[in-house]
């Protein structure tokens, strides 16, 4: 008995949420919250415990202290970015993947987009990674899925596609408050240092 779309769907919300809940709830928490108050404090924050040592030239600046673009400008090129690699994974599926059962091709390719904006985020920019919030963080998530859209290997229902995308924002949102509650502002997290 083959399962039918709404129910691979279910498994994956249910596996997904599960994972990341207890993944979030039993290691990143502890992991993140290493004082275990509650909340993330700046000194708990990896990325500044590498830079202890030098020379503060100034604390707590203003975003244009920082950055010769504007706030809209830097929002609108990371939110373009997101929409790149959700197109990336998207169109790389369309060409390579032709054969696949539409009952689950369009979850992979939301799992996909998830991870590739992820680790770009993670890595390729993680000065902005850290000092970003968390609704910001599921914002820029949500621009890589749009381009969904145009993935041929769309499930007959077609609105399971936005539902996979809400569940998955959702568990985001679940996930990352777990991990990294009452997560710092921006200006508790940065700091110019003497070369």
């Amino acid at each position: 008995m083959a399962l039918n779309e709404w129910s691979i769907l279910l498994i994956y919300v249910g596996f997904i949420l599960l994972s990341r809940v207890l993944i979030s709830l039993f290691y990143l928490r502890g992991r993140f919250d290493v004082n275990g108050n509650g909340r993330i404090d700046p000194d708990e924050v990896g990325f500044l415990n590498d830079t202890q040592g030098k020379l503060v030239v100034l604390e707590k600046p203003n975003y244009y202290d920082l950055s010769i673009m504007s706030t809209i400008r830097v929002f609108s090129e990371a939110m373009m970015h997101a929409f790149c690699y959700g197109s990336i994974v998207v169109f790389s599926v369309n060409i390579c993947v032709t054969n696949m059962d539409t009952r689950y091709a369009y979850l992979m390719v939301v799992y996909m987009i998830q991870m590739a904006c992820m680790f770009m985020c993670h890595f390729a920019t993680n000065g902005i990674h850290v000092v970003t919030s968390n609704a910001v963080h599921v914002l820029y998530y949500g621009f890589g899925f749009i381009p969904l859209a145009f993935l041929w290997l769309q499930p007959e229902q077609k609105y399971l596609t936005v539902i996979a995308v809400l569940a998955t924002l959702a568990i985001t949102v679940i996930s990352r408050r777990i991990a990294l509650p009452n997560y710092p502002e921006f200006k508790e997290l940065t700091r110019v240092y003497q070369l």
